[in-house]
């Protein structure tokens, strides 16, 4: 083992030279054919790299050759900044296996990435224990980079190359110190071809003829592949139900993150609007062309419990159609609907601050109160969902808010057009939106002979807190004679 010296790693084949003499001189040998050199280093090439600005992992892969082994190595790689800027680097498995001691990364005011690897320091005994001799192919170290963070970048191939300003660059050492292992080819991802020997250093097409002339040390026997990571495109993260941008569509993240749309409104998604567009185009759920619906919603949960499957929908107007009737009894605060069939999601906005329950357990109630405003949800994800949510009650509210709109869903997709019945004119006890004389003739049946009003609350016409024969003769006055009925009568 070599004893213990002072020495900087900028020339590598120096530093090469502490492994000692205890391998045999490589003979020279010719330089190799294009790409089929007995030494290899490619950069791998991550897919669909997502454009948020996260760390992305970059393996340089290296393959051997018992015939030479190495004792060192310096890397120059370059990447545009615009597409990715290099945070660090560091050793790979070769080095853990090998034993290897000296690993350093750098980026120069060139962007320029420097990574050197040296097997033996020459102060640690029985190390290394190899010099990375195996034709199966390893990692020879990691880079990161941080990923943008602007879908303008979508689809682009941010190129990791090899850059020569020096003929050592892009260069292995043999294990002994005594010659330089350098480019025997180059293919580029980017173009999908060998590139020649370029005439000249600076550039990123190789090392050329000039460095290694007549050089019995320096020989041609690497085989150069370039890589980087391709960005995703837009196409692929606006799967139409990947609305967390997750990679996975269809799931309950997905679902809770669209369902919390609808309480507390476009601030649930990212706040940068490039993925906020496309988190709201993959809300189509039912590929009807329109996003953010209730529908859309309705038709992602019940893919979830298994009630339906993604599949190309109907074109737009292809829909059946059904009518929800919702009535809202303003003095018993309840809201109610009829309709043919069950609903699978309800929607409901108030222009005021209330609170809500619910009588079902089946029935989940959420509701949000922001500015005055308060947005309610109404939904189940108990199986069978189907059996829900039932015509009938929906819930009960307490408060002094009044319902300004509804939309609702049900489980076969239809087009659900809501009907709100409005309060009730005051002294329309018959309800049925005409004030007229059977409206008393309605009180004073339902005082005398047992019969039922529509609205016992426009009945009240006085405000009593009954309804009685006053009412019937102060709605008769008012209709005659122009008298106002109470201020609290609806």
């Amino acid at each position: 083992m070599a004893a213990p010296l002072n020495f900087g790693i900028s020339r590598l084949a120096m530093a090469a030279l502490l492994t000692g003499l205890i391998l045999a001189l490589v003979s020279p040998s010719p330089t190799a054919a294009q790409g089929d050199a007995p030494l290899s280093i490619r950069l791998e090439t991550p897919m669909n790299v997502p454009l948020e600005g996260q760390l992305v992992k970059v393996a340089v892969l290296y393959r051997g050759d018992e015939a030479y082994p190495i004792g060192g190595f310096d890397l120059s790689l370059m990447i545009d900044p615009q597409l990715a800027t290099f945070d660090h680097a560091v050793p790979g498995d070769l080095f853990a296996q090998c034993g290897w001691e000296i690993f350093q990364s750098s980026l120069d005011s060139n962007n320029v990435i420097r990574l050197v690897g040296v097997a033996d320091k020459g102060s640690t005994p029985y190390l290394p224990n190899c010099y990375m001799t195996s034709g199966v192919e390893d990692t020879l170290a990691f880079i990161f980079f941080r990923a943008v963070d602007d879908v303008a970048f979508a689809c682009l191939f941010a190129h990791l190359q090899y850059f020569w300003t020096d003929c050592g660059d892009n260069s292995l050492s043999s294990a002994t110190g005594d010659s330089l292992f350098v480019e025997s080819s180059l293919y580029s991802l980017d173009s999908y071809q060998y590139i020649p020997f370029p005439e000249s250093l600076g550039t990123v097409e190789g090392l050329p003829e000039s460095c290694v002339g007549s050089s019995l040390n320096t020989l041609r026997l690497i085989d150069f592949t370039t890589g980087g990571f391709d960005y995703t495109c837009l196409d692929s993260i606006n799967d139409r139900g990947d609305i967390n941008l997750n990679g996975i569509a269809y799931e309950v993240a997905d679902w809770v993150l669209f369902a919390n749309y609808f309480l507390y409104g476009l601030q649930v998604f990212d706040p940068n609007p490039n993925f906020q567009s496309v988190q709201i185009n993959a809300t189509d759920i039912n590929n009807d062309g329109e996003v953010l619906s209730i529908r859309d919603l309705a038709y992602l949960l019940r893919i979830i419990v298994g009630d339906a499957v993604p599949y190309p929908k109907p074109l737009p107007g292809d829909y059946p159609t059904e009518v929800a009737f919702f009535q809202v009894d303003t003095v018993n605060q309840e809201i109610t609907f009829s309709y043919p069939e069950n609903l699978c999601i309800i929607f409901f906005e108030f222009d005021g601050v209330v609170s809500v329950t619910s009588t079902d357990p089946a029935l989940t109630v959420s509701y949000v109160e922001t500015d005055g405003h308060t947005w309610v949800i109404a939904y189940s994800l108990d199986l069978p969902s189907p059996d829900v949510i039932q015509p009938g009650t929906v819930f009960n509210y307490s408060g002094a808010g009044g319902l300004i709109e509804v939309q609702a869903a049900d489980w076969e997709d239809r087009i659900v057009n809501v009907l709100v019945a409005a309060p009730p004119a005051c002294a329309d006890a018959d309800g049925d939106g005409i004030i007229s004389i059977s409206d008393p003739l309605a009180v004073i049946n339902y005082i005398f002979a047992g019969g039922t009003l529509a609205n016992p609350a426009a009945g009240d016409f006085n405000c009593s807190g009954t309804v009685n024969i006053t009412d019937a003769v102060a709605m008769i006055h008012f209709m005659f004679s122009g008298g106002p009925p109470c201020s609290e009568c609806p």
